[in-house]
């Protein structure tokens, strides 16, 4: 990972990073041969129901679109599965939580800016003058 300028690491994330800009290379997934095969079956253009809906349970057991709803939901599932999909999903997760981290360190910082008395600070006696005083 390259540097900065003053030789630290550059961190990925940080509070100027968007995550939801930030590109992720994503492939469309494989289906299987089988699933292929099935989903082959299913005549061109017919609308297949989502897995378990009413109009999915109302088709009759030999309709294809009916085994097809089952192969879409499996891959559905072997994808969300998959390393690739359960690193990217790590990712987005660990950079939500980085940006949460900074906005508290942000928001903090400036309530502790705002709580000090800067004034009374400037106005005390430095380290030497406290030692000069010490020693007397």
């Amino acid at each position: 990972m390259p540097g900065n300028d003053d030789g630290r690491p550059r961190h990925r994330t940080g509070p100027n990073v968007d995550m939801t800009t930030t590109p992720i290379v994503e492939q469309e997934p494989d289906i299987t041969p089988l699933a292929r095969h099935l989903l082959g079956r299913v005549p061109a253009g017919a609308d297949i129901p989502s897995y378990g809906s009413w109009a999915w349970s109302v088709l009759p057991d030999q309709d294809p679109r009916r085994a097809a709803s089952v192969i879409v939901a499996a891959e559905c599932w072997r994808d969300h599965r998959s390393p690739q999909r359960v690193a990217v999903d790590l990712r987005l997760q660990l950079a939500e939580e980085d940006a949460a981290v900074w906005r508290r360190i942000r928001e903090t910082s400036w309530d502790v800016s705002v709580a000090a008395d800067w004034v009374a600070l400037a106005a005390s006696p430095t380290y030497a003058e406290l030692r000069k005083r010490r020693a007397a």
